[in-house]
């Protein structure tokens, strides 16, 4: 959303710009996505849109140019110093990317740490069933299958058997922070937004990241 109005600022400048927004549905905690709601609800949903102000649209192209950027540093606050955006699931959404980047705990990141928990607590019979469970119970990032199987494949070492699923022993200290699998999972050429994924450490108490120097 926010690439696209980014993209509208620049190319479309003038038009008017409205958010018609889902999420979270009267009488249920569950997030619902447009694609989910019937015509009537999505009707509704129109009839409720929020015109965008240019002070929105500048400060979605704003918080667009720093997650594209080669730091993610500056989203760890600047999201907060606009309490009254329209864009009320931003925050959310902001802090489950700060997440994205490896734990200082053990090297893994809150979706792979997931991957593990996930495979030791359900015992899966095999990837598909694995996957089957995280898409159905992990839904705050919208993973497809073919991303929950890129992550297991770049943990294959933490695991002794796909069929059934079961953990290593290094798979089992890592997911218990008694080992730290930075080093062997670490690459170059992985990126969250603009940023290089490994450049940078998630600091589970604070929230905060931790850039990594050399």
């Amino acid at each position: 959303m926010l690439a696209v109005i980014s993209w509208l600022k620049r190319y479309r400048n003038g038009y008017q710009l409205s958010l018609v927004c889902a999420g979270k549905l009267k009488g249920s905690n569950k997030m619902f996505g447009l694609s989910d709601l019937n015509s009537k609800q999505i009707h509704q949903h129109y009839k409720n849109r929020i015109e965008l102000k240019q002070d929105d649209i500048e400060y979605a192209d704003y918080i667009w140019q720093l997650y594209c950027s080669d730091s993610p540093l500056r989203l760890e606050t600047v999201y907060k110093f606009n309490p009254m955006s329209p864009f009320k699931y931003l925050s959310t959404a902001l802090e489950l990317h700060l997440q994205r980047f490896p734990s200082i705990k053990n090297g893994l990141n809150t979706i792979e740490n997931t991957i593990l928990k996930t495979s030791l607590e359900h015992k899966p019979t095999s990837k598909n069933q694995l996957v089957n469970k995280l898409i159905n119970n992990e839904d705050s990032y919208g993973f497809g299958d073919i991303q929950y199987l890129n992550s297991i494949d770049k943990m294959n070492q933490l695991f002794s058997s796909f069929n059934p699923i079961t953990l290593s022993k290094k798979g089992k200290q890592v997911l218990e922070n008694q080992l730290n699998f930075y080093s062997q999972i670490r690459n170059d050429i992985s990126y969250l937004g603009g940023s290089k994924k490994y450049s940078f450490l998630y600091q589970n108490e604070s929230k905060k990241l931790l850039q990594i120097t050399s």
